[in-house]
């Protein structure tokens, strides 16, 4: 095994710690340079807004310099307002991905165990943004180096992990830049650090073998929770705890009932593929009439594509319903509602 690695990165890099404006004359961005060097009269570029400006003026301390180097903490003043705040990045001559989503090799290290679903703070370099661990690849044997299948993780184990972000940020692999390449997964109850990591690869691969709880035919679902508890019945994801909708949910509920505030708002969140799979969603409303999972009064939200209310992490997702209902004057739909249309078109039909 080769244990070598990059003695230098490529390029200048600097996260930002903190925006330094002490009067309106005056706006410096401050952190420490993580690799190269800068001078005054250098063209940088901002990230993730991309925009480019030249440096100013420097500061080490409170002392003017005409160049920093790696390692050294600086004051950075630039020619022209640009719209950057800590947890951004200030790069020149070095490409850095910006992303929303990511693989990484996590050391799980709190005592409750790590399912697919739950919203943490996610923390790379300077940057500290909301994010879902939405797949657990596998586990890794530190014994042996094999990969073992995993629904959950425990303590003291280690996993390869898909996570998605509220918003784009800067991050890379850690063999490229170790700082945007390493992070931590911070409780947001407990404020606890419940996992560190390294970034494997800076996008999710959509090929990857997914975990879902509820197959129908070609028809994949999976469930996540946020803020609320959300039922997504449209996720594209492989099928591996059930056959049919019952079994599905039921085993869903049942390991995430340790994690689950069921007292907090329901939402189903269905897709057009599954509203227009006539079989499927059939099957689904002849589960939701029968169980006493689903309340009638439990929001329904039907798009055309699901990821759209997963940009909006962080949000209370009642607040969001009620807000764009009443702007477009439309009636808030709930499982009740789907339910009757669905037992009169059954009428109908006979």
């Amino acid at each position: 095994m080769d244990v070598r690695e990059k003695s230098e990165e490529e390029g200048f890099y600097m996260p930002v710690q903190r925006v330094c404006r002490p009067n309106h004359t005056f706006r410096g961005f401050q952190g420490q340079i993580e690799s190269g060097q800068i001078s005054v009269g250098d063209e940088i570029v901002t990230l993730p807004s991309k925009e480019h400006a030249k440096v100013k003026s420097l500061l080490i301390g409170d002392k003017d310099a005409q160049t920093a180097e790696k390692g050294r903490p600086v004051t950075i003043q630039l020619d022209r307002e640009v719209d950057v705040s800590r947890g951004c990045v200030l790069a020149n001559k070095t490409e850095l991905p910006v992303s929303k989503s990511f693989t990484a090799t996590v050391l799980w290290m709190d005592d409750g165990e790590l399912l697919p679903g739950k919203e943490y703070f996610v923390k790379i370099g300077t940057k500290e943004i909301p994010g879902i661990v939405t797949n657990i690849q596998y586990k890794i044997d530190v014994n042996t180096g094999e990969y073992i299948p995993a629904n959950n993780l425990r303590k003291n184990e280690i996993a390869v992990c898909d996570v998605i972000l509220q918003e784009e940020i800067v991050l890379d692999e850690f063999d490229d830049h170790k700082v945007l390449g390493e992070l931590i997964l911070i409780d947001r109850i407990t404020n606890m650090t419940s996992a560190c990591g390294v970034i494997k690869n800076s996008e999710v691969d959509e090929e990857t073998d997914l975990k879902c709880v509820f197959a129908h035919g070609k028809l994949k679902a999976n469930g996540d929770i946020f803020e609320e508890f959300y039922y997504n019945m449209d996720k594209s994801y492989e099928p591996e705890y059930a056959d049919d909708i019952k079994t599905a949910v039921d085993n869903f509920e049942e390991r995430l009932s340790q994690k689950a505030d069921t007292n907090h708002l329901k939402v189903i969140l269905i897709g057009k593929t599954l509203r227009n799979d006539k079989a499927a969603y059939s099957d689904f409303m002849e589960y939701c009439k029968t169980s006493k999972k689903f309340p009638r009064n439990t929001y329904v939200c039907i798009a055309d594509d699901i990821n759209d209310i997963f940009d909006n992490m962080g949000d209370y997702y009642e607040q969001k319903m009620n807000k764009e209902n009443h702007e477009d004057g439309k009636p808030i739909i709930t499982l009740g509602t789907l339910l009757d249309d669905y037992t009169n078109e059954i009428h109908e039909t006979r």
